[in-house]
């Protein structure tokens, strides 16, 4: 991203996008990098693959916990003891 930006604030852009992402920016950061994206095409293409990255991680990456394991934990929580029957008692 910032190679191919002229602005000297690409490079604080380029610290801050993830928090830009993740709403952890202060008011004052947060504006400062929205109006660097609305004036900064290649961060602003840059923001957005990163977005659209997410989106793809988050929806294919997504793990399921197979049915008997589920089974099993809401039955510990529900028993509420928390231990596994399975695993040896402590000495």
């Amino acid at each position: 991203m910032s190679e191919h930006c002229a602005d000297p604030d690409c490079a604080q852009a380029i610290e801050w996008l993830h928090a830009y992402m993740d709403e952890e920016l202060d008011n004052s950061d947060l504006d400062a990098m929205r109006g660097h994206l609305e004036r900064c095409p290649p961060c602003e293409d840059a923001y957005e693959f990163e977005v659209s990255l997410n989106v793809v991680i988050s929806t294919k990456c997504a793990e399921t916990i197979p049915p008997d394991l589920r089974d099993k934990l809401n039955a510990m929580v529900a028993g509420g003891s928390g231990k596994s029957t399975d695993s040896p008692a402590d000495p």
